[in-house]
């Protein structure tokens, strides 16, 4: 008896939670049915007829027309503004809901903020005969933290509400943060000319030279370094490819300001500037010829640099990471590190010397024409005036292709004083201008060589290469005996 009269007792337990829990359910249902009925709409206008916007923050205010379908600054007429901010506020007037109400009353406007507002909205439309046809302003005050919302009222209704933060997030900019950011002009490396930097106080200057330099033996290069050595030197190519694809990223974040005078210059840094960009470029639209320079002022606490155009009036900023990758670059990167580099074509012999042997390596080239009329030019070798056997040649061949690959691990300026030179050096005598490449070798420390071609004494080579390499090209040559 008394375990089925447990039973019934928590039977009618269960019962009674279910219905609790159906009640519950209810309730809830008809709150939330109440809660939508009691939505509260505070602005509501007809999107293609708003045509005056202003707000007002805490650094000022700022007035707004729709011209022909583009938002433009009555302060700022000339500039050109990112629509995306003007659209994004106008939206706010064509449907605001509510999030709360605080009091059905606009009454207690001090206990709110909304004494003297933290931000102020306006929106109107206009007649044809451009009088103002109606006009909403919404009045935002006080932050509340623990439900993060905003107080506000409206003209267009009594009592005071809550709403979200979207609005206030659409009005925390000044004109200048609305300007668009111009592009930077489009400069592909085969378009560009002249490329220049300063950074503290040093000038890279690289110039393109279709046609060469009287210091290039190679034929093959066409940019060269024109400062901070004795004469130009070619540069390198992998480092030329990292500079244009870095300088290809080069663009503007944000505009800080327009019309800036040389009054406001110091404040970003500009009137000094701590560097800059120069290059001359054909523009691939027009195919005129163009030269973009950019001047680089102070650092910002965010990581970006101010930035500005020569002979422009607005200043910008750009990512530091991006300049750096640029500007970092000193004039030994550039330079081409191979410092025998002569073109095979240009070669009538090469004359080696060492401990007061001299060996000599002729070249000529003899030209053919096949049978489909293509020409091609063949590369013959002798020794000491004697042409070697078609299994020599190939060896020859590669014996070449190893003595113009002798690499530097970096580079010098050239000593006031050079020491003795060592007693190995190659002669290129060629049938072209320089008529003769001469490559010697001094000594400079205890792990390095200095490398001079015609003079120049800037490539350190690394002792145990060029003894490697040394004795690499007698060993060849000698099995030529």
């Amino acid at each position: 008896m008394k375990k089925k009269k447990g039973l019934l007792i928590g039977g009618g337990l269960l019962f009674l939670l279910a219905a609790l829990y159906a009640l519950v359910l209810v309730m809830n249902q008809k709150q939330a049915e109440e809660k939508t009925e009691e939505k509260v709409t505070l602005l509501s206008m007809e999107r293609d007829e708003i045509v005056k916007i202003s707000y007002t923050n805490k650094e000022g205010t700022y007035h707004f027309r729709n011209v022909n379908r583009n938002w433009i600054s009555e302060e700022k007429p000339e500039e050109t503004l990112s629509q995306s901010y003007l659209v994004n506020i106008r939206n706010v007037f064509t449907g605001l809901d509510a999030e709360g109400v605080v009091d059905t009353k606009t009454q207690n406007l001090e206990n709110y903020g909304l004494d003297n507002p933290s931000y102020i909205l306006m929106a109107a439309t206009e007649t044809i005969e451009g009088e103002v046809k109606e006009e909403q302003i919404l009045y935002i005050g006080t932050y509340n933290s623990s439900i993060d919302q905003y107080y506000a009222y409206t003209n267009t209704r009594e009592g005071i509400y809550l709403i979200s933060k979207r609005p206030v997030t659409y009005i925390e900019y000044s004109v200048s943060d609305m300007i668009s950011t111009e592009n930077i002009p489009y400069m592909a490396a085969d378009t560009v000319s002249v490329y220049r930097h300063t950074w503290k106080g040093e000038t890279i200057s690289l110039e393109k030279k279709e046609e060469g330099s009287i210091y290039d033996a190679s034929d093959v290069l066409i940019w060269f370094l024109t400062t901070g050595f004795s004469h130009e030197v070619g540069c390198s190519t992998s480092i030329l490819e990292e500079l244009f694809e870095n300088t290809a990223k080069l663009s503007y974040r944000k505009t800080i300001a327009s019309g800036v005078t040389e009054a406001d210059l110091a404040q970003y840094g500009l009137d000094v500037p701590t560097g800059s960009f120069y290059m001359e470029y054909k523009d691939s639209d027009t195919g005129e010829e163009s030269v973009y320079e950019l001047l680089i002022g102070n650092l910002t606490e965010e990581q970006y640099y101010y930035v500005m155009e020569a002979q422009s009036d607005k200043v910008y900023t750009m990512s530091k990471d991006t300049i750096e990758a640029i500007v970092s670059n000193t004039k030994y990167d550039y330079v081409y590190r191979y410092p025998a580099i002569v073109n095979v074509r240009t070669v009538d012999q090469i004359v080696f010397q060492k401990e007061g042997v001299t060996d000599t390596l002729e070249i000529r080239t003899e030209t053919k024409t096949e049978e489909n009329g293509t020409t091609t030019t063949d590369y013959i070798y002798s020794y000491h005036g004697k042409d070697l056997s078609e299994e020599q040649q190939q060896t020859a061949s590669s014996l070449y292709s190893g003595i113009i690959s002798l690499g530097a691990e970096r580079i010098v300026d050239q000593p006031e004083e050079l020491l003795e030179a060592l007693d190995f050096s190659i002669v290129f005598e060629r049938n072209k201008e320089p008529e003769k490449v001469e490559v010697l070798f001094y000594p400079y420390n205890s792990s390095y060589y200095l490398c001079s071609v015609n003079g120049d004494a800037i490539y350190l080579i690394n002792q145990r290469d060029l003894e490697g390499y040394k004795n690499q090209i007698f060993a060849v040559l000698d099995s030529f005996e």
